[in-house]
């Protein structure tokens, strides 16, 4: 899976927990289940510090 599809599928898992009211935590926990079910090769840390740069407000700036 592409790095920008990865992006997609943390977004959309992000976008869905918080539609169903989740806390910031209970959407990154969620959103980091969906990348390590689309890409189980990756670690948990590796995945969480994905989940976490995109879920980052202002993921712009620095």
């Amino acid at each position: 899976m592409e790095t920008a599809a990865l992006e997609r599928c943390v977004q959309d898992a992000l976008e869905m927990a918080a539609l169903q009211g989740l806390c910031h935590e209970g959407q990154v926990e969620a959103a980091v289940g969906a990348l390590r079910a689309a890409r189980p090769d990756l670690s948990a840390e590796t995945a969480l510090a994905l989940v976490l740069r995109l879920a980052r407000p202002n993921r712009n700036r620095p």
